[in-house]
């Protein structure tokens, strides 16, 4: 197996892959370094002790699609064929050989799970002319060109459609996310106004459980009250939502609890002086008995 891997910057420099959290790139990064030469990885959990990375990033990167787990805890790089091109006298076949067999290779060079009555994974063997990551590689012998498969230097296209397919993917992704949210807001008003790129922002920095109960708390907050009072969708999606975040609204119930009246016992003065009056009315009373006839 090589000792050298690739990234190719069409992936990692993708929105959809930067807006990942630190931890989830960085844990993608150390599948791709243990990967074998099809882009399978079964050092997952020594690939989530390296990147600090927890089960949450895993799923995430799944979610997203740019990894394909399979039953037996081994996962694939869904982008495999295009961060690296081996050459066939260094090639080593996966030993994943039957999960191998469950995918697709589309023409773009992007694998997928095949489906009933789909072509499958075909017996693949790179060409000599392909890179060959096990030798030296330094930034002037890298012929991006032949990296990415053009012999004639212009951009591949099926490059630019794997760009396209992961574009897709992450507005697709935002598009459920918010339809979820939509359908459990209250007043559904001006839908339209909320745009592509804040639903994004929404489903990456918030994420749907989160947003979820935001709705929930708003809705307690104006339960009973009449439909003017209660913000359109398009304002709480695109700000009113930040009063009912997670640390915003601890923050808010707290101060509302420091706002409220303290209630404490007085101290019992009238008893005190009562007491007190009592054991002086005591002490003349003895005195004039003992004094009052001289």
């Amino acid at each position: 197996m090589a000792e050298r891997r690739m990234l190719t910057r069409k992936i990692t420099d993708n929105d959809k892959f930067t807006s990942l959290p630190p931890t989830t790139q960085l844990l993608y990064f150390h599948m791709c370094m243990t990967a074998d030469d099809d882009g399978f990885c079964d050092t997952i959990r020594k690939a989530m002790f390296n990147a600090h990375a927890d089960v949450n990033d895993l799923e995430m990167l799944i979610n997203k699609r740019f990894v394909i787990p399979f039953g037996n805890g081994v996962i694939v790089i869904k982008h495999w064929r295009m961060h690296n091109a081996i050459r066939k006298d260094r090639y080593h076949e996966t030993a994943y050989v039957e999960e191998k067999k469950q995918l697709l290779l589309k023409n773009n060079g992007v694998y997928s799970e095949a489906v009933k009555d789909d072509k499958r994974l075909p017996d693949w063997q790179p060409n000599g002319n392909q890179v060959a990551t096990e030798v030296s590689i330094g930034k002037d012998s890298i012929d991006k060109n032949i990296l990415y498969g053009d012999s004639d230097g212009k951009n591949s296209e099926e490059i630019q459609e794997i760009a396209t397919e992961i574009a897709t993917d992450a507005k697709d992704d935002a598009d459920d996310f918010f339809a979820k949210c939509w359908q459990c807001y209250p007043r559904k008003k001006g839908k339209g106004s909320v745009k592509p790129s804040q639903k994004k922002r929404l489903l990456n920095d918030v994420g749907l459980e989160q947003m979820l109960r935001c709705i929930e708390r708003y809705k307690q907050y104006v339960a009973g009250k009449d439909e003017q009072y209660i913000m359109y969708g398009s304002t709480f999606f695109n700000s009113g939502y930040v009063d009912y975040l997670d640390e915003n609204y601890g923050e808010k119930n707290d101060l509302q609890k420091s706002d409220e009246p303290e209630t404490h016992e007085e101290p019992k003065v009238g008893n005190w002086n009562n007491e007190w009056d009592d054991d002086e009315d005591d002490g003349v009373d003895e005195w004039m008995r003992k004094n009052g006839d001289t």
